[in-house]
């Protein structure tokens, strides 16, 4: 044969012999050879085979072989791939791609137990615990805990800061802590109260949220109830990660096929005709048993029992598909509330300002925190004072 040469065949035939999964499954001390094995074998056996037939050839043609691609690879592939990766950057700069923002990755949504992420302690303002705000403990004053996602962590003031303020008019002093962080939702902050009930005291427990429990489906990881962008951060391989993250042309494909990560494939398998209808479920869930871990778990600091309180925020979904699951949560709130106290704020949009979606302009928050905090002072003197 043109391409063999007898030694090369007694070598690979040599070889065959003693390296096949027949032979080497007497050496193996817990038998039988298990598939990762197996499969290491028949690769190296399908080598030797190659070797055996082609040894000559590939010894003979591979110095000729390296000469030519240098050649190919000089001339035109190294100067296509300079101008793909200055492009790439070039992309990078103008905003296509997958968002890299350092502050909001690794100090806003910094890894945490139980609740996945929240603000990273020390950093920006942040608290030891990594919230804004300064946690008291005072005897005699009504402990305040606030539960949101960015529209509770944003603000100069914040809205439990508001309500803080708001109280004081009203004579009645309180600790505040706001546990809110960006891109948060409920079923975080069930973790999160579970995680922080026996460290502070607490007499009302406010869940002040809509949006990040139902729209931030619609854009980010599809499954009710798991938090932002988690099949990204969680599932993703680290290889895939930073390819995403720093090439801006395979990110910007990703994130309009979903092909290179799998989002599409979870995205087919999560969105059935029942899934808006799943996510309301989750976000009625999530309060009711938010009510329960804060009756059954919290301690109070000057009200006789705990008390829960929960709040739908106002919102201006841009999408059809936002529009849909948005108008859904507001035909849910037409709901018996025996338990606990909820007030519906779908409604107010007429009476605040956007900055977007569902980020409030500062007058805005003011109003908000001032309407909640109405709310507290009715609680607190019906079962409090």
């Amino acid at each position: 044969m043109k391409f063999t040469n007898k030694y090369f065949l007694l070598i690979g035939i040599l070889f065959l012999i003693i390296f096949n999964e027949f032979v080497l499954v007497y050496f193996d001390t817990t038998p039988p050879l298990s598939e990762l094995a197996l499969k290491k074998i028949r690769f190296l056996n399908f080598v030797f085979v190659i070797t055996a037939f082609f040894g000559k050839f590939i010894f003979t043609n591979t110095p000729k072989f390296i000469l030519k691609f240098k050649k190919i690879f000089s001339i035109y592939i190294l100067p296509s791939l300079l101008v793909v990766i200055a492009m790439d950057l070039g992309l990078n700069f103008l905003g296509f791609g997958y968002p890299s923002n350092y502050i909001e990755e690794k100090i806003l949504r910094y890894p945490t137990p139980m609740d996945s992420f929240s603000g990273k302690p020390n950093e920006r303002g942040h608290n030891e615990f990594g919230f804004r705000g300064k946690f008291e403990n005072k005897i005699n004053y009504l402990s305040i805990a606030f539960f949101g996602g960015s529209t509770g962590y944003l603000g100069e003031p914040t809205i439990i800061e508001n309500i803080k303020l708001n109280l004081q008019k009203k004579g009645v002093d309180s600790n505040v802590f706001n546990f809110s962080s960006i891109s948060s939702n409920h079923t975080q902050h069930i973790h999160r109260l579970v995680k922080y009930h026996d460290i502070f005291n607490f007499d009302i427990v406010v869940f002040y949220g809509g949006w990040n429990e139902t729209l931030q489906y619609e854009n980010y990881d599809p499954r009710p109830g798991y938090p932002y962008n988690f099949f990204f951060r969680n599932e993703l391989s680290p290889i895939k990660q930073s390819i995403l993250k720093y090439s801006s042309i395979l990110g910007e494909f990703d994130l309009y096929t979903g092909i290179i990560s799998g989002k599409a494939k979870l995205v087919l398998s999560t969105k059935t005709e029942d899934w808006e209808k799943k996510i309301i479920n989750k976000y009625w869930r999530d309060l009711e048993v938010a009510n329960n871990i804060t009756n059954k778990l919290t301690k109070p600091n000057t009200c006789k029992n705990p008390l829960f309180i929960s709040v739908t925020q106002p919102g201006d979904p841009p999408t059809s598909g936002g529009k849909k699951i948005w108008s859904l949560l507001k035909q849910s709130q037409n709901k018996n509330f025996n338990t606990w106290s909820h007030s519906d704020f779908t409604n107010e949009n007429e009476n605040v300002k956007f900055k977007d979606g569902v980020h409030l302009l500062q007058d805005s928050r003011n109003y908000i925190g001032k309407k909640i905090s109405n709310i507290i002072f009715s609680e607190y003197q019906n079962y409090c004072n």
